[in-house]
């Protein structure tokens, strides 16, 4: 379980997280405007073997992106 957050972005879109080594999926997890500051959403995604995820940012643009680690579902 992540806490993703878009910060300070260029233009407007938003970013996907998926698994390392999958196929990344059409879901998005935050969507954001280039109007806002920051914005955060809760995100729960499956580690890959490794423990790593992919980040995709939606946008034409650049922004800075946080990730916090908010706990673990065991299998």
């Amino acid at each position: 379980m992540l806490n993703v957050t878009a910060v300070n972005p260029s233009q407007d879109g938003y970013l996907t997280v998926w698994p390392v080594g999958m196929a990344r999926t059409d879901t998005s997890n935050v969507n954001f405007t280039r109007l806002m500051s920051a914005i955060a959403n809760t995100v729960i995604v499956r580690l890959s073997t490794d423990g790593s995820v992919s980040l995709f940012n939606g946008s034409l643009g650049q922004l800075d992106v946080l990730v916090d680690v908010q706990g673990y579902i065991p299998a």
